[in-house]
């Protein structure tokens, strides 16, 4: 009987979990990490494999009918051949390093809230955003984070 692939398996969660989430909170991260992961891992390998070979895989689908699996298989083969590299564990160390980076934006966002609600603006922001008046909630947003 074969182990069915987890794609959490390999990831890094410590750094989350040592901001106080919680294992179940740092997994959800990860679905918020990949479009960047995504548009990172694309990069590679079209710069690996170079537009011709692109052009090349995608004629070579459309010939065999393939589809987005077989498709992928195809592209994965040949960046192994060009870098040695699997797409999946270059997919796994960019979610870890994204993982990372989310690490920085939640203690930025945590001392924006701690600031702004020590601030005591809370309720002139609110009115102005029940207002509509966004612009002036952006003014009083960045005079208080500036401090």
């Amino acid at each position: 009987m074969t182990k069915s692939l987890n794609m959490l398996d390999g990831l890094d969660f410590q750094p989350l979990l040592a901001i106080g989430l919680t294992l179940d909170q740092a997994k959800k991260v990860v679905p918020a990490v990949m479009p960047f992961v995504q548009l990172e891992l694309n990069k590679k390998v079209e710069q690996a494999l170079g537009p011709e070979t692109m052009v090349k895989l995608k004629q070579q689908a459309d010939e065999q009918k393939a589809d987005g699996l077989q498709s992928l298989s195809l592209i994965d083969k040949a960046y192994f051949q060009k870098t040695g590299e699997y797409m999946m564990e270059e997919t796994r160390l960019l979610i870890n390093k994204y993982l990372k980076l989310m690490v920085d934006v939640i203690k930025q966002a945590r001392s924006d809230e701690k600031k702004f609600s020590q601030s005591g603006k809370t309720k002139q922001l609110e009115k102005l955003l029940a207002e509509g008046k966004a612009d002036e909630a952006v003014k009083i947003l960045e005079e208080v984070l500036k401090k």
